[in-house]
């Protein structure tokens, strides 16, 4: 990755403004981090422009330190959610964690959907906060009450320390055991455990969504049986 640098204008330039120049590094690239509510100066933003180009173009580095850049501010509409998934009546399997995952996942694609032109940092605010809005929603979804395994919102019945518990998670088990790699752990992690998938994705080192697709598999393979 190339790392772009603001220079000042020259005497001869004066009326053009200061310019980007690329330098290769030789060490881990430094960009400038927007402030949580602060604008975007013109100056940043041609840096971070250039740099969305290079992440667009595939490169790695030049993504991940674009989403250093931009975490600021994605912290702060990733907050936004924190009454949603904050209390003691919501379901534990759905946590700001999960929102600031998904947020990753919504900027690298937003990266990849970028049209180019002169500012990276205009459609990132401008889209960014909606793109988020959506996987929220989508987030929610995937964590409603499904297949019968919870009993009331926020309340798992396998917890109630009932001898009916029991019995339950024991029957649990033996169907996770005839389950493949890793849909018997994911099983137990989200129904007995309670976990949230972005917790689930880190014990199997995927992604959030990795994790919530599989976990939409096995519902959708209990459902099937049902009907057989």
């Amino acid at each position: 990755m190339e790392t772009p640098f603001i220079l000042p204008a020259r005497d001869r330039d004066r009326g053009r403004g200061p310019r980007v120049v690329h330098f290769l590094p030789s060490s881990p690239p430094l960009v400038p981090v927007l402030s949580p509510d602060g604008e975007v100066t013109p100056d940043t933003d041609r840096v971070l422009t250039v740099i969305a180009r290079e992440a667009q173009a595939g490169d790695v580095a030049a993504r991940n330190a674009l989403y250093a850049a931009c975490e600021p501010k994605i912290a702060r509409f990733a907050r936004r959610y924190r009454v949603t998934t904050a209390g003691p009546d919501r379901c534990p399997a759905f946590d700001l964690d999960d929102v600031t995952q998904e947020a990753f996942l919504v900027f690298a694609d937003l990266i990849e959907s970028w049209p180019g032109g002169e500012s990276f940092c205009a459609y990132f605010l401008g889209h960014f906060p909606w793109e988020l809005r959506n996987a929220v929603r989508r987030l929610a979804a995937a964590n409603r009450p499904s297949a019968g395994l919870v009993a009331a919102p926020g309340v798992y019945f396998l917890a109630d320390g009932s001898a009916a518990a029991a019995e339950a998670v024991a029957l649990l088990q033996t169907v996770a055991e005839t389950l493949p790699a890793p849909d018997g752990n994911i099983l137990l992690w989200r129904v007995r455990d309670g976990e949230g998938f972005g917790t689930i994705a880190r014990r199997l080192g995927t992604s959030t969504r990795t994790a919530t697709r599989a976990w939409d598999r096995i519902v959708s393979e209990f459902r099937r049986s049902l009907t057989v």
